[in-house]
């Protein structure tokens, strides 16, 4: 599971894939905005006992505050310019490619395909939640050696 977090203005995304699905497969799907910090921690803390596995974190900001309200373990992903623009590349490589199944529109899914068919690196204005929540799970899900585990 990959969650990108925001506070005020922008979107808390939280994305999770099953690596035992060939390819890869979204199970769990989640968009919100403006929850208090024990409320997003209690939504993370409920991903994890459904999905228990990997849990990854935006913590170049606003995710280091939320780290320590949570009760179940996370990784934390630190971001510079760089970095985003390769993940962001390999999250492009991994779904040209056919690496990551997503379900069916209809299952709460569809902001993310909004997301994703508009995306441009360099337009700022466009929210990119999702695409940073994807981009965490993209070298993840191309080096599959933990098999059976939910990242």
């Amino acid at each position: 599971t990959a969650w990108d977090v925001a506070r005020k203005m922008d979107w808390c995304v939280g994305i999770t894939c099953d690596v035992t699905a060939e390819p890869p497969q979204v199970v769990a799907f989640e968009r919100f905005r403006r929850l208090p910090w024990p409320v997003l921690a209690d939504r993370i803390a409920a991903r994890w006992a459904a999905y228990p596995g990997r849990t990854l974190l935006d913590s170049t900001g606003v995710g280091d505050p939320v780290m320590g309200f949570l009760k179940v373990p996370v990784e934390g992903v630190l971001f510079s310019p760089k970095s985003k623009t390769d993940m962001v590349q390999a999250a492009i490589v991994l779904l040209e490619a056919g690496g990551l199944k997503a379900p069916v529109r209809g299952q709460g899914i569809e902001q993310l395909y909004r997301e994703l068919s508009v995306y441009q690196w360099e337009d700022k204005a466009l929210t990119q939640d999702c695409v940073m929540a994807l981009a965490m799970l993209a070298p993840l899900l191309r080096r599959r050696g933990d098999l059976g585990i939910t990242v």
